[in-house]
């Protein structure tokens, strides 16, 4: 009798101090029920195909029930949270008969009355399908776990990879699991610890060498017999809430022992490496546009990453929109902002006309100002684009009204949502071609090494004020537990 297992994705990586995330931003990324989960994700890099990259090969039926994901924003607010986990488990309570649940979380989701809002998810979950039912978790590399989410799942597994490109493998690893206990082939022992430790987001590019790639090699290296799945976790850095830091999990089968003893010395390692993992170098960003203009050629990707909107902040700041109007470029630049307001003025101007207001500092006016432009509408209208680099590849993204502005030889992206630049088709989505440009502005502290690592001529990070800002020692921390490092660099922490 084949075994029913249900599928299901409720994703959002929170940025406490950023504005509340509401359904529209779920619906704005995607929103799926039922049969439209297979159409909407079953070809793309996500968790979801790679559940069903391993269902599909078993006697398994698979109910699909819900699959969404919103852009990194604020905390989640009650209405949406409920909303989405209500609907979750009234479908999980119509099955009358269900062996197992694939799901996929972030693991950084705070909502409005929950810091450790996914562990409330799964809370939900076990209070319909009881404490037997095996639960596998997918979540991604930058999530907070919890002592909470270990005793509420059967296996959590992490992405191995920033920027995260392996979503599909990661699906398919959790699947194995869940089939693997199905069939009664594995008895997986979890182990969790918990470090003291918080790391600059633009340091987490797993295939550079360095240290960061040095102590996820170490981490993977010790996946042998008994071990089965290793994952560390690096946190999402802007998380204003008491149970924050790195995580490792280690899961062994029929072997308590051995998942302890292996979790403690992928974490020593880690530990033992956290001064080096935690130094990183910001440059000015009217020194960064100075040099790339000088370089022969383009495209020059600069990452304002302190107004990363796959961090949680808003990509309102016109900082370095400023820093490239004051220097009068020669040579194309290519910005972006999201200002709805400003937006809808272009649309009543229309195109071809001349707009002169304020933009930017929407919803971060803690740490800049709205900047006086003036230039040319070239476009405006509704846009969208596909992933086409491997981090959520085939996936969509709804931009929102969108007006393209020319100033002089800047040309200027302005959204009406928050939206990822990590991938060349955010530009393509307004007619720029980026390999035509000098200089490409993204806000993105890792994801764009995925979607401009063959186009790119040279990478620089700003430094640049923001509410995901990588001078994480500087931001209005108010409820981390204390010590912890970097804050604390003299403190003793031992396994």
């Amino acid at each position: 009798m084949p075994h029913t297992v249900v599928i299901a994705e409720i994703k959002q990586e929170t940025n406490t101090s950023a504005s509340p995330t509401t359904l529209k931003d779920f619906e704005d990324f995607h929103l799926y029920l039922a049969d439209q989960i297979r159409v909407g994700l079953g070809k793309s890099n996500s968790e979801i195909a790679g559940f069903l990259e391993i269902l599909d090969k078993e006697d398994v039926i698979v109910v699909p029930v819900i699959a969404t994901f919103a852009v990194s924003g604020g905390p989640v607010d009650r209405y949406t949270f409920n909303y989405l986990t209500n609907y979750l488990t009234q479908e999980l309570s119509k099955i009358e008969k269900l062996d197992g649940i694939l799901i996929a979380l972030h693991g950084a989701l705070v909502s409005e009355d929950f810091q450790d809002g996914d562990s409330e998810i799964l809370r939900r979950i076990r209070e319909v399908v009881g404490n037997e039912m095996p639960i596998c978790v997918t979540m991604d590399l930058h999530a907070n776990v919890t002592e909470s989410n270990v005793a509420l799942a059967t296996t959590i597994s992490g992405f191995h990879t920033c920027p995260h490109v392996d979503l599909q493998e990661t699906g398919a690893r959790a699947a194995r699991l869940l089939m693997g206990i199905l069939k009664e082939e594995i008895s997986p022992s979890m182990e969790f610890i918990k470090l003291p430790l918080v790391v600059p987001a633009s340091n987490h590019i797993d295939f550079e060498p360095g240290t960061y790639k040095d102590v996820l090699d170490f981490a993977f290296s010790k996946e042998i017999e008994p071990i089965i799945d290793i994952s560390v976790f690096t946190v999402q850095p802007w998380l204003d809430i008491k149970e924050v830091g790195w995580s490792v999990i280690v899961i062994a089968n029929k072997s308590k022992a051995k998942a302890l003893l292996t979790a403690k010395e992928i974490a020593t390692n880690i530990w033992s490496n956290r001064k080096s993992l935690t130094s990183t170098t910001l440059m000015d960003p009217r020194e960064a546009i100075a040099m790339a203009l000088k370089q022969e050629k383009g495209p020059i990707v600069l990452s304002d990453l302190a107004d990363g909107t796959m961090a949680g902040s808003p990509g309102d700041s016109p900082v370095v929109l400023k820093a490239a109007i004051e220097i009068e470029p020669t040579k194309t630049v290519f910005i972006s902002i999201c200002d709805p307001k400003f937006a809808e003025v272009a649309k009543e101007i229309g195109a071809e006309g001349v707009i002169s207001s304020e933009i930017g500092a929407t919803w971060g006016r803690l740490f800049y100002d709205p900047l006086k432009i003036e230039g040319q509408i070239i476009s405006v209208g509704n846009c969208e684009f596909t992933f086409t680099q491997k981090s959520y590849l085939g996936m969509k993204m709804n931009m929102g009204l969108t007006a393209l502005i020319k100033i002089s030889n800047i040309y200027l992206v302005v959204t009406s949502n928050p939206t990822t630049t990590t991938d060349p088709a955010y530009y393509s989505a307004v007619g720029l071609d980026v390999t035509k440009a000098q200089i490409v502005v993204v806000k993105t502290h890792a994801g764009f090494r995925d979607g401009y690592r063959d186009l790119a001529r040279a990478f620089y990070l700003l430094d640049t004020p923001g509410m995901s800002s990588d001078n994480i020692k500087t931001l209005p921390y108010k409820n981390i537990e204390r010590p912890k490092y970097p804050w604390d660099t003299a403190m003793v922490w031992k396994v």
